[in-house]
């Protein structure tokens, strides 16, 4: 069995919104998706794609109801579940470095 492990930095920031009705940028969906599936939120055989699919959307708002976060389904450049979700993958991050 294999582990996903995040990169020490999150990438650069997601440049546009991610979510049911946005533009969805094929490389901010990839990001949403590595970053969930890293936190154990997506499944990692769901990644074939950067199209948002129900399994990404279910995912968003999962976490962001369990983080507490406003719950519509969008992440946002900068805005807070973005900024949970980098948090988070840093704490995953210094977990497993050795």
């Amino acid at each position: 069995m294999s582990v996903s492990v995040p990169p020490a930095e999150p990438p650069p920031r997601i440049a546009e919104k991610v979510g049911n009705g946005c533009l969805n940028n094929p490389q901010d969906v990839l990001w949403a998706k590595l970053a969930l599936a890293c936190l154990g939120r997506y499944p990692a055989s769901a990644m074939a794609h950067g199209y948002i699919d129900r399994a990404l959307d279910t995912a968003i708002r999962n976490y962001q109801r369990d983080r507490g976060l406003r719950c519509n389904g969008m992440i946002r450049p900068g805005g807070e579940t973005e900024r949970n979700l980098r948090t988070d993958l840093l704490h995953v991050a210094e977990v497993v470095a050795p």
